[in-house]
């Protein structure tokens, strides 16, 4: 799933036309179970966890970080869950670090 994401986003923006960038695109797709929303607080988190390095200080990643955050994510659910990973567990560690980063936690 991971290796098709970028295919995925990109073909997204192109349909869904003016007003659909990369990061609203995986925002859609974390309805799905298939992402995380990489906003400003999965920013912070991937950062002062040290998931992706060289990560910029940025509120809003371009779509080869967004993507490197994303399978950052990937990667810490399937390690904490191994076979027990699932799109709702992706969904709720999304969920966990955007609330850590947002009450300053993280």
């Amino acid at each position: 799933m991971l290796a098709k994401l970028h295919n995925i986003v990109s073909d997204f923006r192109l349909r869904l036309g003016r007003g659909w960038g990369h990061i609203t695109v995986m925002h859609m797709l974390t309805d799905f179970g298939l992402s995380v929303k990489p906003d400003i607080h999965l920013v912070r988190a991937a950062r002062q966890l040290g998931l992706v390095e060289g990560l910029r200080p940025v509120s809003s990643p371009n779509e080869p970080e967004a993507l490197a955050i994303v399978t950052a994510i990937v990667r810490v659910v399937q390690a904490v869950y191994g076979n027990e990973a699932s799109f709702a567990k992706l969904r709720y560690t999304d969920k966990m670090l955007m609330e850590a980063s947002r009450k300053e936690i993280i």
